[in-house]
Protein backbone atom coordinates (compact mmCIF):
# COMPACT_ATOMS: atom_id res chain seq x y z
CA UNK A 1 0.00 0.00 0.00
CA UNK A 2 1.40 3.14 -1.24
CA UNK A 3 -0.11 6.44 1.05
CA UNK A 4 -0.35 9.46 -0.33
CA UNK A 5 0.39 7.90 -3.96
CA UNK A 6 0.19 11.36 -5.41
CA UNK A 7 2.79 12.89 -3.32
CA UNK A 8 6.61 13.61 -5.63
CA UNK A 9 8.37 10.74 -4.70
CA UNK A 10 5.24 8.32 -5.62
CA UNK A 11 5.85 7.47 -9.49
CA UNK A 12 9.15 6.64 -9.00
CA UNK A 13 7.94 4.44 -5.75
CA UNK A 14 4.98 3.06 -7.94
CA UNK A 15 6.97 2.29 -11.30
CA UNK A 16 9.99 0.09 -8.93
CA UNK A 17 7.21 -1.94 -6.88
CA UNK A 18 5.50 -2.96 -10.04
CA UNK A 19 8.95 -3.59 -11.81
CA UNK A 20 9.34 -5.63 -9.11
CA UNK A 21 6.66 -7.87 -10.12
CA UNK A 22 4.73 -6.69 -6.48
CA UNK A 23 0.43 -5.74 -6.52
CA UNK A 24 0.27 -2.31 -5.48
CA UNK A 25 -2.26 -0.67 -3.86
CA UNK A 26 -2.24 3.70 -3.96
CA UNK A 27 -4.14 5.51 -1.97
CA UNK A 28 -4.84 9.14 -2.73
CA UNK A 29 -7.46 11.72 -1.84
CA UNK A 30 -7.74 12.63 -5.81
CA UNK A 31 -7.39 9.14 -7.58
CA UNK A 32 -6.94 10.61 -10.79
CA UNK A 33 -3.91 12.67 -10.16
CA UNK A 34 -1.87 9.38 -9.37
CA UNK A 35 0.71 9.52 -11.80
CA UNK A 36 1.18 5.96 -13.13
CA UNK A 37 -0.03 4.12 -16.72
CA UNK A 38 -2.31 2.03 -15.87
CA UNK A 39 -0.77 -1.50 -14.62
CA UNK A 40 -2.50 -4.98 -13.82
CA UNK A 41 -1.04 -5.26 -10.06
CA UNK A 42 -1.80 -1.19 -9.47
CA UNK A 43 -5.17 -0.51 -7.92
CA UNK A 44 -5.84 2.99 -7.15
CA UNK A 45 -8.10 3.61 -4.21
CA UNK A 46 -9.64 6.98 -2.44
CA UNK A 47 -8.79 7.99 0.32
CA UNK A 48 -7.07 9.96 3.49
CA UNK A 49 -5.09 9.74 6.11
CA UNK A 50 -7.61 11.42 7.98
CA UNK A 51 -10.29 8.95 7.44
CA UNK A 52 -9.19 5.93 9.67
CA UNK A 53 -12.27 3.59 7.82
CA UNK A 54 -10.51 4.36 4.48
CA UNK A 55 -7.14 4.05 5.64
CA UNK A 56 -8.37 0.91 7.20
CA UNK A 57 -9.93 -0.92 4.32
CA UNK A 58 -6.86 0.03 2.19
CA UNK A 59 -4.46 -1.68 4.88
CA UNK A 60 -7.05 -4.78 4.92
CA UNK A 61 -4.57 -7.85 3.64
CA UNK A 62 -1.64 -5.64 2.95
CA UNK A 63 1.92 -6.68 4.18
CA UNK A 64 3.29 -3.25 3.71
CA UNK A 65 2.68 0.15 3.87
CA UNK A 66 4.65 2.76 2.48
CA UNK A 67 3.50 6.16 3.65
CA UNK A 68 4.38 9.33 1.67
CA UNK A 69 2.31 11.74 3.80
CA UNK A 70 4.17 15.14 4.40
CA UNK A 71 3.44 17.97 7.14
CA UNK A 72 -0.20 19.34 7.31
CA UNK A 73 0.62 23.03 6.39
CA UNK A 74 -1.97 24.79 8.22
CA UNK A 75 -2.23 28.95 6.93
CA UNK A 76 -2.49 30.87 10.51
CA UNK A 77 -2.64 34.19 8.77
CA UNK A 78 -6.09 33.93 7.91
Amino acid sequence: LVIAATARSAPEILSQALAQGRKVTALARSPEKVESPPHPNLTVVRGDVYDVASLAAAMTGREAVISLVGPRVVDHSK
